[in-house]
């Protein structure tokens, strides 16, 4: 049987600490991601300037967490891929080419939802 360490709150805190570390460095070494910090401030700054809605700020945040998820999964994926493979290889090209289709992906459905909650509210102004 696997020993199970009890519950401990240090231990539960420097799990937070790693996890605000990944955050960090993914902003400070992926171009990309400084771009989608970016983009989250123009969003934030541009639903507060037109007051949307409760429904609006839940699909925003969705899709700005969802960017966010996939830049750092394909991120990790990417490094990993390099560390076990440095060499080209059909394989891992494949693998860090369906990552960032993902990041593509999110991006791409994050910018259709701020067109469908601003659009409508640029309009009216």
């Amino acid at each position: 049987m696997p020993n199970h360490a009890s519950f401990s709150l240090k231990a539960r805190l420097q799990s937070f600490v790693h996890a605000f570390a990944g955050i960090f460095q993914l902003i400070r070494e992926e171009h990309n991601a400084r771009i989608h910090l970016a983009a989250t401030v123009v969003v934030v700054i541009a639903g507060l300037a037109l007051h949307i809605g409760r429904v609006d700020w839940l699909a925003i945040v969705i899709a700005v967490g969802l960017v966010w998820s996939a830049e750092a999964f394909n991120s990790a994926i990417e490094k990993l891929t390099d560390q076990v493979s440095p060499e080209w290889n059909a394989r891992a090209k494949f693998i860090k080419d369906v990552a960032a289709a993902a990041v593509l992906i999110a991006a791409m459905m994050a910018i259709v939802i701020a067109c469908l909650v601003f659009i409508p509210r640029l309009i009216r102004l």
